[in-house]
């Protein structure tokens, strides 16, 4: 990735204006998911470029007749920079990576608390009607708190949470009156992202063997160090995109069966 570049490649950064005829429960994916994006790029954008011009400092300070051991350090840091850069900013696209999981989870959440707000007949299933919630706990919160209170019970009682990648939103989509086919290529590069995100973030970046087992694919080791690359990430990102929008489709289907409202 050079200086003056950013991971462009893929669907385009959010900020087109927002439409205005944007449904309540669609705006998570917009306002979460691409607000994110558009954050995580100039990030990389920023990080990659600075690292990349640092690796010039230690000449200027020398010409600058700075003190050796000053000179010295910053030479350091410029072999390390540049080991960096020459590999591609792994430890840089891991973070964008880690982040990207976030905004994708944070959003497809998000949206369907707005969807129980939104819809009775998503509250009305036989399968919402099977969780238990403590009643008085349930009714001392306020309505913006309710139905979020619901999901998290949704979710903890179908084990929603032990799914791997995108199976753990599926569960409950499935329930609230939302499922559908997910594209192969997508749930793999997603259960990929949803894979080295736990191992970044609890393992130290290191493959292990719940890690072999879900992404035999990527023929690491227990023990390797995970390495996310430029086009690693960009792949990531198309996927979730593509998937939020798989589930915005899904979600306009039954919200004109159940005659579409845009708010609660």
């Amino acid at each position: 990735m050079t200086p003056d570049s950013s991971p462009q490649d893929g669907p385009p950064s959010s900020d087109v204006a927002k439409a205005e005829d944007l449904q309540y429960w669609e705006e998570p994916f917009e306002t979460v998911l691409l607000g994110r994006h558009a954050h995580i790029d100039r990030v990389l954008h920023l990080a990659c470029s600075g690292m990349s011009e640092l690796t010039a400092a230690p000449h200027l300070l020398r010409a600058l007749r700075r003190p050796e051991e000053t000179v010295q350090a910053a030479e350091r840091d410029a072999e390390f920079l540049m080991q960096e850069r020459d590999a591609g900013f792994p430890s840089i696209f891991a973070q964008a990576a880690v982040m990207l999981w976030g905004a994708l989870e944070a959003a497809v959440r998000d949206f369907m608390v707005r969807w129980l707000e939104t819809f009775p007949e998503a509250r009305s299933s036989e399968r919402v009607g099977k969780v238990k919630i403590p009643l008085a706990t349930y009714d001392a919160l306020g309505p913006d708190v309710r139905m979020r209170f619901l999901l998290e019970a949704l979710e903890q009682d179908l084990g929603a949470h032990f799914q791997p990648g995108i199976a753990q939103f599926e569960k409950v989509l499935d329930v609230l009156g939302l499922k559908g086919g997910v594209d192969d290529g997508q749930r793999r590069d997603l259960l990929e992202l949803a894979a080295i995100r736990n191992l970044l973030v609890h393992r130290a970046g290191r493959a292990d063997a719940r890690f072999l087992a879900q992404a035999p694919w990527l023929k690491y080791r227990v023990g390797d160090e995970i390495r996310v690359t430029r086009p690693d990430y960009l792949r990531y990102r198309v996927a979730a995109y593509r998937y939020a929008a798989r589930v915005i489709e899904r979600a306009r289907v039954a919200a004109a069966a159940w005659g579409g409202r845009k708010a609660p």
